[in-house]
């Protein structure tokens, strides 16, 4: 599931460190979370693997390529077993927490994420066929096709100069509209970086199956600024 936010691109820039900008849409920069819950037929990965991640849509300029995709503020997974799969790809944003996802009846769905005792996340959605009227994203076909851009994950790393990278293909499948019935992110404007009255939600969408591979990583290395990673 991915919940979208609308920011303002000069809140953005100011929380992503070079050579990253923020992509936009209407103005707008797209910010949110990410909920994933990772099968366990990938044996690389513990069973029972849930993710939730906090991020800005991005990109960066390299030497002859840019490259879209999601940089990595925090995160938190539940899983059994090593820190291993997203957790190992970026100890530096990654802990471990408590998600927890629960089924409402047909389509409909309550999750429940943070660390300790202190929520980072409480959404109850249920699925729809209609896309929301208010969003910056015109209709579900453009939503998508922002989604479906992404070609990397990237986030901060151990040293002085370095961010990881890990390219990202995905399969074609389509997302379908969420309505959300409730929404309370109480920490997300301090685990980001956002002032009150710069965000604002957009939209959201969840996909039934994401398939996906990670191929080589890149070494990405640029200068880091005082402040990043986040705490």
């Amino acid at each position: 599931m991915l919940i979208n936010y609308k920011v303002e691109l000069s809140v953005l820039r100011k929380c992503l460190p070079p050579p990253f900008r923020p992509r936009s849409y209407r103005g707008y920069g797209i910010a949110g979370q990410t909920i994933m819950l990772i099968p366990s037929r990938k044996l690389w990965i513990p069973q029972s693997t849930s993710l939730l991640l906090h991020r800005i849509e991005a990109e960066a300029i390299f030497p002859g390529v840019k490259i879209s995709g999601s940089y990595v503020v925090k995160g938190n997974y539940q899983g059994r077993g090593p820190n291993r799969g997203f957790s190992g790809m970026f100890p530096l944003v990654m802990q471990h927490g408590r998600i927890r996802w629960d089924g409402l009846g047909p389509d409909r769905y309550a999750i429940e994420a943070g660390r300790n005792e202190s929520p980072w996340l409480r959404i109850k959605a249920h699925r729809s066929t209609r896309f929301p009227f208010d969003s910056i994203m015109p209709d579900l076909e453009t939503a998508n096709k922002f989604v479906m851009e992404h070609q990397a994950w990237f986030a901060p790393r151990y040293g002085n100069t370095l961010f990881e990278q890990r390219r990202w293909e995905t399969s074609k499948d389509q997302g379908h509209p969420m309505l959300v019935d409730g929404l309370d992110a109480p920490h997300f404007a301090r685990i980001m970086g956002f002032p009150d009255g710069s965000y604002f939600f957009d939209h959201a969408l969840i996909f039934d199956q994401l398939s996906y591979r990670f191929t080589a990583p890149i070494e990405l290395i640029a200068p880091r600024i005082e402040g990043f990673p986040l705490d």
